[in-house]
């Protein structure tokens, strides 16, 4: 039997994770089967095992799959250039969320997994201290860009501000998963709020 190449497996790893997300974002954590997910992805019970033996791995590597990619997409925003304002950031952050993961509520069910789960919330609490840190680290950016703050004023401002920042992110993504409705309200009063950083 020929051995399957590394990016044969990461290809195979992405197509389960994606299955499994839209299973957990169609019928919750509690209600998504191994069965589903496997019927989703089109692969063999034997193949999903061999990457992810139960399905607590299976969802445990989901919510991470999905945080990471946030943290990312703060790191992009810091590294840009011109550094976009605090208002700009938030509303390009947000907009690097996929919409199946706010519209389905998948991002909430995950929040609130941490509540009585240990699992996600050691993940969960790890990736929003990543989420904090890396949006201080932007706004820092941008301090010292627009405000000619120096390294040690503009880390320390940036540390302040980013808690309430990631937390009006949060709010954007919990409203729109229980009312439906669109980014441009919400983000027009973030700009009003932001534009006096």
């Amino acid at each position: 039997m020929p051995k399957i190449t590394e990016e044969r497996r990461e290809e195979q790893r992405s197509r389960i994770l994606s299955a499994a997300m839209a299973t957990f974002a169609e019928h919750g954590f509690r209600g998504a089967s191994m069965a589903r997910i496997i019927k989703a992805s089109g692969l063999s019970a034997g193949a999903i095992y061999t990457y992810f033996p139960t399905k607590d791995s299976l969802e445990h590597a989901v919510a991470e799959s999905i945080f990471r990619n946030r943290l990312g997409a703060l790191r992009e925003l810091a590294e840009s250039d011109p550094v976009p304002a605090p208002a700009e950031g938030v509303r390009r952050f947000v907009a690097s969320i996929p919409a199946e993961l706010m519209d389905t509520g998948l991002l909430l069910q995950i929040w609130g997994e941490a509540v009585s789960e240990d699992r996600f919330r050691e993940l969960s609490t790890g990736i929003l201290r990543g989420l904090v840190e890396r949006m201080g680290e932007y706004l820092a950016a941008w301090l010292r860009q627009e405000r000619g703050l120096d390294e040690a004023a503009s880390r320390e401002r940036g540390r302040r501000l980013a808690p309430a920042v990631v937390a009006l992110c949060q709010g954007y993504i919990l409203r729109r998963a229980l009312s439906g409705e669109g980014e441009e309200a919400f983000l027009g009063s973030v700009d009003a709020l932001l534009q006096g950083l």
